[in-house]
């Protein structure tokens, strides 16, 4: 009698969870999903009716909220923690079926936004010009850095003939370590799309306007006790370079930019390199050691067109 007694409201329970669960919890999960398959709002609609999802407003306030609750978590870390910037642009194309006067194809450009949370700058440094000039001392090759460049060129060229030439198949070496970094999660948070045009002086100003006032809502003492690196392409580094030149004059740190660091990331300096070395070395097909001739003789493609693959340059430098 005891055992049954027991085991009927905790069944009762178990129901009443399992309901609750269909009602409320799956119901928001198959609407979301709904959402982000791109299913249309009379789609929605019709299997809301079948009592199947939520409706599409429900679906509405629950991202409202979830966005909401986002930027909460994100204004409080961007006041507690170091953190650096990073964004790019975004463009996507709006094409026509029926091509006509004012009826053609449209071409819409956004900016995308994450902060990373990264180690303690400290108070950004008092200067206008944020990043040094460059000497003829800063391209030496020392003895040492020449033994690690040869280390290098040995470990590619092995690494390429145990993967074209079946006699080297097992012919391997060691990867090489330079500076070994720690590694370590990072806690990255994206940010609102913004639909500004990223490729101008005003866009990238517009830009970090909306994310520091807008979007973090930061104070302006902030701006006298910390340093950010903004990270983007080249095109990103440039503007902002430019856009702090421009505002030298301004009165107070955070219009002047001192606290932004403008760096590129290594991806897109690895690509400026490899166009550079394309540029210069392409040569003719004629012409003994060109890249052309030996991209022709090793039946490289997407190396030399207008617009060449990276991947397929990368591997073939």
């Amino acid at each position: 009698m005891t055992k049954g007694f027991l085991l009927k409201p905790l069944h009762t329970t178990q129901c009443r969870w399992y309901r609750w669960y269909i009602d409320t919890v799956f119901l928001l999960m198959m609407g979301l999903y709904l959402f982000s398959a791109g299913c249309a709002r009379k789609v929605i609609d019709v299997i809301h009716r079948a009592g199947l999802n939520v409706s599409y407003p429900t679906v509405n306030r629950l991202l409202q909220s979830l966005t909401d609750d986002a930027l909460k978590k994100v204004r409080l870390v961007a006041k507690q923690e170091s953190w650096f910037l990073v964004y790019d642009n975004i463009n996507f194309s709006k094409r026509k079926h029926d091509q006509r006067i004012g009826n053609s194809d449209e071409f819409e450009s956004g900016t995308t936004a994450t902060l990373i949370v990264g180690r303690i700058l400290g108070i950004a440094p008092q200067i206008r010009d944020m990043y040094s000039r460059l000497y003829s001392d800063d391209f030496y090759i020392d003895h040492a850095t020449f033994t690690h460049f040869k280390k290098v060129c040995l470990f590619h060229f092995v690494q390429e003939l145990s993967e074209n030439l079946d006699g080297y198949a097992r012919c391997s070496t060691p990867t090489l370590e330079l500076h070994r970094l720690p590694t370590k999660l990072s806690r990255t948070y994206p940010l609102p799309a913004m639909k500004i045009d990223q490729s101008t002086v005003a866009g990238n100003k517009s830009a970090v306007d909306i994310i520091v006032d807008k979007v973090l809502q930061l104070d302006k003492s902030w701006f006298n006790l910390q340093a950010v690196i903004a990270s983007g392409d080249l095109m990103t580094v440039e503007r902002l370079r430019q856009l702090k030149f421009q505002l030298q004059d301004e009165r107070e740190s955070r219009r002047r930019l001192d606290w932004v660091l403008p760096i590129s990331q290594p991806f897109h300096i690895q690509m400026c390199l490899a166009n550079a070395i394309l540029r210069n070395y392409r040569g003719r097909a004629t012409e003994q050691g060109s890249l052309q001739r030996l991209s022709t003789m090793l039946r490289r493609k997407r190396i030399f067109s207008d617009n060449p693959d990276f991947h397929a340059v990368d591997d073939f430098l």
